[in-house]
């Protein structure tokens, strides 16, 4: 695939980052896959310009011929045109985390009523706690006020 519009040195489109925002909202889509999963994955590649109409058609042929699920296998072939491995690790993270955090909050139900299971969980949520405060703090549109996070706009 020769590519659509190169945006940096290396021949490839946006940076990995765009790839990693771009999948999460087609993955919380696409349970079971199916054609809607494909044109929105056309929409958002022809949108940011990541591939022509004729290169995203060659990655659903790719994908076909592929073994496995071919939805991960074509958002491999677009993440790689994206950003080489990290777009591919990155867009399959996106694609995919959206089951994932579904799963984690399915298992976290089934588990939390467990006696043998209070203590681990209770230090996940230290643990998420203690990751949120210095995230907030380094964001700049928001501050803390006395009713909790405020935006300062």
């Amino acid at each position: 695939m020769t590519g659509a519009s190169p945006q940096n040195g290396h021949g490839y489109g946006p940076k990995w980052f765009e790839a990693f925002l771009g999948f999460p909202r087609i993955g919380a889509t696409a349970f079971g896959g199916g054609s809607a999963t494909i044109v929105a994955m056309r929409q958002l590649a022809l949108r940011k310009s990541w591939l022509t109409e004729d290169e995203f058609l060659e990655t659903i042929l790719l994908s076909r011929v592929t073994p496995g699920i071919t939805i991960l296998a074509q958002v491999i072939v677009i993440g790689r045109r994206v950003d080489g491995t990290r777009g591919v690790l990155t867009a399959l993270i996106g694609m995919l985390m959206p089951s994932i955090t579904i799963l984690l909050t399915r298992l976290y139900v089934a588990l939390a009523d467990r006696p043998w299971s209070r203590q681990p969980l209770a230090m996940v949520a230290a643990i998420t706690a203690g990751f949120a405060v210095p995230a907030q703090s380094r964001n700049p549109t928001l501050h803390m006020g006395g009713s909790g996070i405020k935006p300062c706009w």
